[in-house]
């Protein structure tokens, strides 16, 4: 992005297909879960939830350039997007009702990228960029099966949550794109292709449910 200013209606695809990826790493986690690799699993619910804040953040700069008009360091903006620890801070406001309390400090305190790298990477633990030789070794064995359980939950919870409210009217999305992805056959397909569910996001669901 060497332009001064951006093409909003390029940004705004971005963020649709930044969308559409999340749901398809979701699946994949999914997928990868049952054949109960559950370090990959884990590694790519992450990198799911990163695409869904991404998408946050490119909506929330379209909507507000074309409401509060254009700004001279659009490039800057958008250059921060690229941020890890920014992306799933963004998904931790969006879906803060479904993440349990004990972890939800480590989408916003930046510890869930280190565990992220820790899934797929064999290791030693780094202090301040250097690495301390006299540590434990890092391993992505120590995902577990209920470490990576826990954390496709939250996106999946997040998923029908959403999707539902759009269905329901309840939330309405700016993206068009995306707007058309959250219909019934994506609710079938998140509902019967992960059969747990957080207990907050069983009594919204129901809740969601109940609307006529």
């Amino acid at each position: 992005m060497t332009n001064s200013r951006v093409n909003l209606n390029k940004i705004s695809k971005v963020a649709e297909l930044a969308f559409e990826n999340g749901i398809r790493l979701h699946f994949d986690s999914i997928l990868l879960f049952e054949h109960e690799s559950h370090p990959s699993a884990y590694f790519l619910s992450i990198l799911a939830l990163e695409e869904f804040g991404k998408y946050t953040l490119l909506d929330n700069f379209v909507w507000h350039s074309r409401i509060d008009g254009r700004r001279p360091d659009e490039v800057k903006e958008l250059d921060r997007i690229l941020w890890h620890q920014l992306k799933q801070k963004v998904f931790a406001n969006d879906a803060e009702d479904f993440i349990p309390k004990k972890i939800l400090d480590d989408f916003r305190s930046g510890k869930l990228e280190v565990l992220k790298q820790n899934a797929v990477y064999v290791g030693l633990k780094r202090i301040q960029r250097k690495t301390n030789l006299k540590s434990k070794v890092i391993t992505p064995y120590s995902v577990g099966e209920e470490k990576a359980k826990r954390q496709i939950t939250i996106v999946n919870d997040f998923l029908i949550n959403l999707t539902l409210s759009v269905i329901k009217d309840v939330y309405i999305i700016d993206t068009e794109g995306v707007e058309s992805m959250l219909n019934e056959d994506l609710l079938r397909e998140l509902t019967e292709g992960w059969k747990f569910k957080g207990l907050k996001a069983i009594s919204r669901i129901k809740q969601l449910q109940s609307i006529k």
